[in-house]
């Protein structure tokens, strides 16, 4: 297995109280990955992985 570090910007000026990684193997389709990622989050590694692999990736902000 391998691991991809993704990094993003914080968010800012948003009552965010919580942020969950989502990925998928095909563009627009994908399955919970992370949740309860700190407000101002801004990396996660994923370390599940598998080589020649293309994942697809998002983070989805939840507000209070």
């Amino acid at each position: 297995m391998a691991t991809i570090n993704l990094t993003w910007a914080a968010p800012t000026g948003a009552n965010v109280i919580e942020q969950r990684v989502y990925r998928g193997i095909t563009s627009g389709s994908s399955s919970l990955l992370a949740s309860g990622l700190s407000p101002t989050a801004n990396t996660y590694s994923d370390t599940t992985v598998l080589d020649n692999t293309t994942y697809y990736y998002s983070c989805l902000l939840y507000t209070s």
